[in-house]
C-alpha cells in the first residue's frame, strides 16, 4: 500500500505483480520435464499447480540467462532460493534454479539449505496458518561462470 501513497495506481501495481517471478499465475499446460520438480500431494497434481510450475520454470530459465551475462568468468554470486510447500505439494525451487543455471552456462558450485524462522519471515504468520506451512526453508546457492 506504500506504493500508493507514493503515486502508483493499483491498475498498474496488479500489472506488475502479475508479471514477477513466483506470481501464483501458470501457463497453459506443463511439460513432463517440470513434473519432476513436484512431489507429495495425495491426488493428481492440480492443473493449476502444474501452470504454476511451469511459469516458474520459465522465470527462472529468464533470470539464469541473465546471471549468465553479468556474471564474470572469474566471478561468484550468490542466489537465495525458498523451496514451496502449497496444499501440500512439496516445490523443488531450489532445483529449478540449479537446472537453469546449469543450461545456462554457470555452475552452482555449492548449497546450503537453512531454516526460515517464523519471526523471521518477510510476512511474519500465525502457527498453523497455511501461509506459514508454504516456505519453511532457503537454500543458498552459490555460483559461478564456467
Amino acid at each position: 500500500m506504500a506504493l500508493v501513497w507514493l503515486g502508483w495506481k493499483l491498475s498498474d501495481l496488479r500489472r506488475l505483480r502479475g508479471e514477477s517471478i513466483g506470481a501464483e499465475r501458470g501457463e497453459n499446460g506443463c511439460s513432463e520435464d517440470s513434473m519432476r520438480y513436484i512431489s507429495g500431494g495425495a491426488d493428481e497434481v492440480p492443473a493449476r499447480l502444474r501452470g504454476w510450475v511451469s511459469r516458474y520454470r520459465n522465470d527462472a530459465e529468464s533470470v539464469a540467462r541473465q546471471i549468465s551475462r553479468v556474471l564474470k568468468p572469474v566471478g561468484t554470486g550468490l542466489v537465495v532460493v525458498g523451496n514451496s510447500n502449497v496444499r501440500g505439494w512439496a516445490i523443488d525451487n531450489a532445483a529449478i534454479y540449479t537446472d537453469a543455471l546449469i543450461r545456462n552456462g554457470v555452475s552452482v558450485t555449492s548449497e546450503a539449505k537453512r531454516p526460515i524462522p517464523a519471526n523471521r519471515r518477510y510476512l511474519p504468520t500465525s502457527a498453523g496458518s497455511a501461509l506459514a506451512s508454504r516456505m519453511r526453508s532457503e537454500v543458498v546457492l552459490r555460483l559461478a561462470k564456467n
